[in-house]
Protein backbone atom coordinates (compact mmCIF):
# COMPACT_ATOMS: atom_id res chain seq x y z
CA UNK A 1 0.00 0.00 0.00
CA UNK A 2 1.64 3.29 -1.12
CA UNK A 3 0.20 6.45 0.10
CA UNK A 4 0.87 9.98 -1.68
CA UNK A 5 2.64 12.68 -0.13
CA UNK A 6 0.53 15.65 0.74
CA UNK A 7 0.50 18.54 -1.48
CA UNK A 8 3.01 20.94 -1.39
CA UNK A 9 2.14 24.42 -0.37
CA UNK A 10 3.37 26.27 -3.44
CA UNK A 11 0.55 23.54 -5.64
CA UNK A 12 -2.27 25.82 -6.87
CA UNK A 13 -5.48 24.45 -5.39
CA UNK A 14 -8.64 23.27 -7.58
CA UNK A 15 -11.72 21.83 -7.74
CA UNK A 16 -13.85 20.00 -10.59
CA UNK A 17 -17.04 22.38 -12.54
CA UNK A 18 -19.17 21.16 -14.45
CA UNK A 19 -17.20 19.12 -17.58
CA UNK A 20 -14.87 17.86 -14.96
CA UNK A 21 -12.34 20.45 -16.00
CA UNK A 22 -10.69 21.61 -12.30
CA UNK A 23 -11.09 25.16 -11.52
CA UNK A 24 -8.83 27.00 -8.94
CA UNK A 25 -10.06 27.80 -5.84
CA UNK A 26 -9.42 31.15 -6.05
CA UNK A 27 -11.44 31.53 -8.67
CA UNK A 28 -14.25 29.90 -6.93
CA UNK A 29 -13.97 32.58 -4.40
CA UNK A 30 -13.92 35.19 -6.73
CA UNK A 31 -17.08 34.20 -8.47
CA UNK A 32 -18.52 34.39 -4.44
CA UNK A 33 -16.89 37.60 -4.02
CA UNK A 34 -18.81 38.97 -7.34
CA UNK A 35 -22.20 37.34 -5.82
CA UNK A 36 -21.71 39.22 -2.88
CA UNK A 37 -20.96 42.49 -3.84
CA UNK A 38 -24.09 42.17 -6.21
CA UNK A 39 -26.28 41.72 -2.89
CA UNK A 40 -24.75 44.55 -1.28
CA UNK A 41 -25.08 46.26 -4.45
CA UNK A 42 -28.75 45.86 -4.46
CA UNK A 43 -29.49 46.80 -0.91
CA UNK A 44 -27.15 49.99 -1.44
CA UNK A 45 -29.63 51.08 -4.02
CA UNK A 46 -32.95 50.14 -2.48
CA UNK A 47 -31.35 52.43 0.65
CA UNK A 48 -30.50 55.32 -1.95
CA UNK A 49 -33.95 54.93 -3.15
CA UNK A 50 -35.66 54.92 0.52
CA UNK A 51 -33.28 58.10 1.31
CA UNK A 52 -34.51 59.87 -1.43
CA UNK A 53 -38.28 59.36 -0.69
CA UNK A 54 -37.64 59.91 3.14
CA UNK A 55 -35.56 63.47 1.92
CA UNK A 56 -38.77 64.05 0.20
CA UNK A 57 -41.27 63.49 2.78
CA UNK A 58 -38.75 65.70 5.38
CA UNK A 59 -39.04 68.10 2.94
CA UNK A 60 -42.95 68.18 2.63
CA UNK A 61 -42.64 68.70 6.35
CA UNK A 62 -41.01 70.87 6.78
CA UNK A 63 -42.47 73.54 3.90
CA UNK A 64 -45.71 72.82 5.77
CA UNK A 65 -44.38 73.93 9.11
CA UNK A 66 -42.38 77.35 7.75
CA UNK A 67 -45.85 77.90 6.01
CA UNK A 68 -45.91 76.98 2.47
CA UNK A 69 -46.85 74.31 0.53
CA UNK A 70 -51.11 73.87 1.97
CA UNK A 71 -51.05 76.65 4.22
CA UNK A 72 -51.76 79.13 1.20
CA UNK A 73 -51.61 78.54 -2.67
CA UNK A 74 -51.77 82.18 -3.58
CA UNK A 75 -48.49 83.43 -1.22
CA UNK A 76 -45.05 83.33 -3.12
CA UNK A 77 -42.93 80.60 -2.32
CA UNK A 78 -40.14 81.67 0.72
CA UNK A 79 -36.64 81.29 0.14
CA UNK A 80 -36.68 78.38 2.82
CA UNK A 81 -39.26 76.85 1.02
CA UNK A 82 -37.50 77.10 -2.47
CA UNK A 83 -34.30 76.15 -1.18
CA UNK A 84 -36.12 72.59 0.31
CA UNK A 85 -37.65 71.93 -3.31
CA UNK A 86 -34.53 72.48 -4.75
CA UNK A 87 -32.58 70.19 -2.52
CA UNK A 88 -35.45 67.64 -2.68
CA UNK A 89 -35.39 67.53 -6.65
CA UNK A 90 -31.69 67.31 -5.97
CA UNK A 91 -31.62 63.87 -3.89
CA UNK A 92 -33.97 62.66 -6.02
CA UNK A 93 -32.00 63.03 -9.27
CA UNK A 94 -28.58 61.73 -7.58
CA UNK A 95 -30.43 58.96 -6.56
CA UNK A 96 -31.90 57.71 -9.76
CA UNK A 97 -28.64 57.84 -11.05
CA UNK A 98 -26.98 56.39 -8.38
CA UNK A 99 -29.50 53.46 -9.10
CA UNK A 100 -28.87 53.46 -13.17
CA UNK A 101 -25.26 53.49 -12.60
CA UNK A 102 -25.60 50.40 -9.57
CA UNK A 103 -27.90 47.93 -12.14
CA UNK A 104 -25.38 47.10 -15.02
CA UNK A 105 -22.98 47.09 -12.17
CA UNK A 106 -25.17 44.31 -10.82
CA UNK A 107 -25.96 42.74 -13.63
CA UNK A 108 -22.48 41.87 -14.88
CA UNK A 109 -21.27 41.18 -11.06
CA UNK A 110 -23.64 38.03 -11.57
CA UNK A 111 -22.96 37.49 -15.21
CA UNK A 112 -19.48 37.11 -14.35
CA UNK A 113 -19.93 34.92 -11.19
CA UNK A 114 -21.59 32.38 -13.19
CA UNK A 115 -19.01 32.71 -15.52
CA UNK A 116 -16.07 31.77 -13.34
CA UNK A 117 -17.98 29.12 -11.89
CA UNK A 118 -18.60 27.40 -15.45
CA UNK A 119 -14.81 28.98 -16.68
CA UNK A 120 -16.96 30.26 -19.51
CA UNK A 121 -14.50 33.12 -21.44
CA UNK A 122 -17.62 35.08 -22.65
CA UNK A 123 -20.04 35.28 -19.18
CA UNK A 124 -16.59 34.93 -16.86
CA UNK A 125 -13.63 36.40 -18.62
CA UNK A 126 -15.36 39.01 -20.82
CA UNK A 127 -17.71 40.08 -18.35
CA UNK A 128 -15.53 41.02 -15.83
CA UNK A 129 -13.34 42.70 -17.86
CA UNK A 130 -16.24 44.91 -18.98
CA UNK A 131 -17.02 45.24 -14.86
CA UNK A 132 -13.58 46.28 -14.18
CA UNK A 133 -13.59 48.95 -16.98
CA UNK A 134 -16.64 50.47 -16.10
CA UNK A 135 -16.01 50.01 -12.53
CA UNK A 136 -12.32 52.05 -12.85
CA UNK A 137 -14.20 54.78 -15.48
CA UNK A 138 -17.25 55.11 -12.50
CA UNK A 139 -13.88 55.70 -9.67
CA UNK A 140 -12.29 57.78 -12.11
CA UNK A 141 -15.51 59.89 -12.20
CA UNK A 142 -16.20 60.05 -8.59
CA UNK A 143 -12.80 60.82 -7.45
CA UNK A 144 -13.28 63.76 -10.65
CA UNK A 145 -17.14 64.99 -8.83
CA UNK A 146 -16.07 64.62 -5.69
CA UNK A 147 -12.56 64.76 -4.80
CA UNK A 148 -10.17 61.53 -3.89
CA UNK A 149 -11.29 60.14 -0.66
CA UNK A 150 -11.07 56.80 0.90
CA UNK A 151 -14.43 55.77 -0.33
CA UNK A 152 -12.99 56.35 -4.17
CA UNK A 153 -10.42 53.84 -3.58
CA UNK A 154 -12.22 51.23 -1.64
CA UNK A 155 -14.41 51.27 -4.77
CA UNK A 156 -11.56 51.50 -7.39
CA UNK A 157 -9.93 48.53 -5.50
CA UNK A 158 -12.33 45.98 -6.76
CA UNK A 159 -12.29 46.89 -10.27
CA UNK A 160 -8.54 46.93 -10.36
CA UNK A 161 -8.31 43.42 -8.45
CA UNK A 162 -10.63 41.74 -10.82
CA UNK A 163 -9.20 43.34 -13.90
CA UNK A 164 -5.25 42.31 -12.53
CA UNK A 165 -6.65 38.54 -11.20
CA UNK A 166 -8.04 37.67 -14.39
CA UNK A 167 -4.94 38.69 -16.40
CA UNK A 168 -2.74 37.33 -14.45
CA UNK A 169 -3.55 34.40 -12.07
CA UNK A 170 -6.50 32.94 -13.92
CA UNK A 171 -5.83 33.90 -17.93
CA UNK A 172 -5.02 29.93 -18.08
CA UNK A 173 -8.63 29.07 -17.00
CA UNK A 174 -10.95 29.78 -19.87
CA UNK A 175 -12.78 27.62 -22.22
Amino acid sequence: MTTQPPPSPMQPVFMPNDAGKRRPVGLTALACANFALAGLAIVLAIFLILWANLTDWSGDLYRQAAGGGDADPSMPASPAETKVVASRSNNMEKAAVSAAMIAPAVLLLVISGFGYLRQSRGMGYMAGMIYGGLGVLGGVYAAATSGLSIVVFIALAYPVLTVVLLNTSFRTCWK
